[in-house]
């Protein structure tokens, strides 16, 4: 999954610029992976993971 991230990234910027959430289900070595290319796909927003957080447009449900 942190693989398409890295690959559709400026679509993803594009969608989280429009207000986006991420939803993220699964293992924590999984999310953790995703939370990584994600933090580098959306830096040039200005943004990461933890705004997003804070904004309640970024929720896990992981195991």
């Amino acid at each position: 999954m942190q693989d398409k991230i890295a690959v559709d990234g400026a679509e993803l910027r594009q969608l989280i610029e429009k207000g986006a959430q991420i939803l993220v289900c699964g293992g924590r070595d999984m999310a953790a992976s995703v939370m990584a290319a994600l933090n580098e796909v959306i830096a040039p927003l200005g943004m990461d993971v933890a705004t997003l957080k804070a904004r309640g447009r970024y929720r896990e449900d992981i195991y």
